[in-house]
């Protein structure tokens, strides 16, 4: 079941610790970016956030998805460490569902099945 509570927009970066998803600014989250090796992070983990589901949307250009803690919070199931992505293609959504105290799931059209 997925309840809509507010949008939000987020723009990729090329650094690594600016465009970072509010876990409160709306579940449906608009991605723009420059270019698909611009980051974006899902937001960090706490108790608060186990079940959010976000819906990810990004245009012309793709990007690189990412734990807010690179070293612990994984993306399906990858091992920590720095620049742990997911690839995510232009044009395309994908829905993120927290799912522990340290970890995401991410789906999507093509989405990897263990981020890398």
């Amino acid at each position: 079941l997925f309840l809509f509570s507010g949008s939000q927009a987020v723009t990729a970066n090329a650094s690594a610790d600016n465009a970072i998803i509010s876990a409160t600014g709306g579940n449906i989250v608009t991605v723009t970016s420059a270019s698909a090796n611009n980051i974006v992070h899902l937001p960090a983990i706490s108790a608060d956030t186990i079940g959010l589901t976000l819906l990810l949307t990004v245009g012309a250009n793709g990007f690189e998805l990412r734990g807010n803690n690179e070293s612990t919070d994984l993306l399906n199931g990858a091992g920590g460490g720095a620049a742990v992505e997911l690839a995510v293609e232009a044009n395309s959504s994908i829905i993120c569902v927290c799912t522990s105290a340290t970890g995401w799931a991410v789906v999507g059209p093509h989405a990897a099945s263990v981020a890398s």
